[in-house]
């Protein structure tokens, strides 16, 4: 029953990263075709391409399961991104419903997806930055 499971998460993979074979798949990752198969044998071939995934946009649920789009749909397009609406240096700031906010991000930060990682990395990586900048405006009052 595994053997079926990893073979239809492989399948999928080849579909997603347009592989005919997966000795395709070996050399998209930059490992060995034998390093490839002892990812897959040992149940770890998905925890293997799931950055690939995520910087290719491919619904992480789809290859596991098969259901729902293979391009996840939440991105927007990079024509979206430079829109208008997206422009920080404008006046428009749209309002946010800080509840809602919260309660995505704990649906995020309980899965256990690429995606939990990237934010839990952008938290941290955003806490950091605003206990270093607290941490210099103190040194510059002191100093001056």
């Amino acid at each position: 029953m595994k053997k079926i499971f990893k073979s239809e998460i492989l399948k999928r993979a080849m579909i997603a990263f347009n592989c005919n074979k997966v000795n395709d798949i070996a050399a998209l990752l930059n490992i060995s075709p034998q390093n490839l198969n002892g990812y897959i044998d040992r149940g770890t071939f998905f925890k293997l391409i799931e950055s690939e995934l995520y910087k290719r946009k491919i619904n992480i649920d789809w290859i596991k399961t098969g259901q729902g789009n293979m391009k996840n749909e939440q991105y927007e397009t990079s024509a979206t991104l430079s829109s208008p609406v997206f422009d920080t240096d404008t006046a428009y700031q749209p309002k946010i419903n800080t509840a809602d906010l919260v309660h995505k991000m704990k649906a995020v930060l309980r899965s256990n997806t690429a995606y939990s990682t990237a934010l839990k990395d952008i938290i941290l990586a955003y806490y950091e930055a605003t206990i270093c900048q607290e941490e210099l405006a103190e040194q510059q009052k002191e100093s001056s």
